[in-house]
């Protein structure tokens, strides 16, 4: 019996000592990645000055994914004061949470300390930023496992949350505690969706589930930052995977709750085989990757569940639904803080997207882009 008790305690050493080897050591994978000539000399010219730096995030996850990164941003443990010393051309981009832009050959380069983060009243902003010399405490702050990675030619990849490991089972985990991560920002929400769709990955069950019960912490987040997100989502190649992940998650109360009543919306209509919500989707994912058709396409029936009437046959109609749609996609874009040349443009696609000039009438063509406009035929 002393025998069994001392194995199963020893086994529990073990594993207490893997897991702590797997969190606070350097995990170094033997990867090698090419980076740009600036990015190479801003992380070199940190280490000839005794600092350290990574680049960190998501440029690493698209080299992992080998898709060629659109910005390099970097970690470092030098602190802002000497960032701005170390190079000719910076800019305080945000120099309250340690981020300093360095300006290379005409290029950006942001580069923040090594932090850690207190408590975040308002869901979004940290109340109280703190730096830090350890890059690990820096990662475990971060939202997701996949970007919760650094590297640099020196020291390799540092990937002590097993970030790709979750790129390559296409899955997105957060660092830790789901619910601490989502509470602490509530956009890692919307990112989260956003991510599922522009990689094609699925949301882990811990934090999808998480997300399910915060979705209502979507409201302390700002519109501007909604409306960003959301355009990501729509110019997506499957934006569908998106939006449908809004409805169920909850998410999309708080965002386009109009949408709503579309969801199992029988049409009773011969043509069409779908209810009002899978049709929606249906035809977002054949559209062009332009937002304002991707908008077009999203709001070009949400007006038919006001307008059905059904005849002495069975037969489904939607009598004025485009001009109903339209004017529901204003009232939702402007509250999602679009710009009105946008906001005008949806509402003439919808609007007229019903209407069609006869192709053998001069006449009617001619009225029809005088009516739409040449550049929204």
């Amino acid at each position: 019996m002393n025998i069994q008790v001392n194995i199963i305690f020893y086994l529990n050493i073990v594993n207490d000592i893997i897991l702590f080897i797997q969190i606070c050591l350097i995990e170094v994978l033997h990867l090698k990645f090419s980076l740009p000539e600036d990015v190479t000399y801003i992380i070199d010219t940190f280490y000839k000055k005794g600092f350290e730096a990574y680049i960190v995030g998501g440029c690493i996850r698209d080299l992992c994914l080998d898709k060629m990164p659109k910005d390099y941003d970097i970690t470092s443990s030098a602190l802002p004061e000497d960032v701005i010393k170390l190079f000719n051309h910076t800019a305080k981009t945000g120099v309250r949470y340690g981020t300093i832009t360095v300006i290379m050959n005409g290029r950006n380069y942001e580069v923040t300390t090594y932090r850690l983060e207190g408590k975040y009243s308002d869901s979004r902003h940290p109340d109280k930023v703190l730096f830090t010399d350890n890059i690990y405490d820096d990662l475990k702050r971060r939202d997701f496992t996949m970007n919760a990675m650094a590297y640099n030619n020196i020291k390799g990849l540092l990937d002590p949350f097993n970030g790709t490991e979750s790129i390559q089972n296409k899955e997105i985990i957060c660092v830790g505690d789901p619910e601490k991560r989502f509470k602490e920002d509530a956009l890692r929400m919307l990112r989260a969706v956003r991510f599922s769709c522009e990689l094609n990955f699925h949301i882990e069950k811990n934090t999808y589930s998480s997300i399910v019960k915060n979705c209502s912490l979507i409201k302390n987040i700002s519109v501007e930052r909604i409306q960003c997100e959301l355009i990501k989502i729509l110019l997506s190649k499957k934006p569908s995977i998106g939006i449908r992940t809004l409805y169920s998650s909850g998410l999309m109360d708080y965002i386009i709750p109009e949408m709503k009543c579309c969801v199992g919306f029988d049409q009773h209509n011969p043509h069409h085989d779908k209810d009002v919500f899978e049709h929606i989707l249906s035809v977002l994912d054949n559209t062009p990757q332009n937002i304002s058709v991707r908008l077009s396409a999203l709001f070009h029936d949400i007006g038919k569940p006001i307008c059905f009437s059904i005849d002495e046959k069975g037969i489904g109609h939607f009598y004025k639904h485009n001009i109903i749609s339209a004017e529901l996609s204003s009232t939702i874009l402007k509250r999602l803080k679009f710009d009105n040349n946008t906001i005008k443009k949806v509402f003439i696609l919808i609007k007229e997207h019903m209407n069609f000039p006869n192709p053998e009438n001069l006449s009617s063509i001619k009225k029809f882009i005088k009516r739409v406009g040449i550049e929204n035929v």
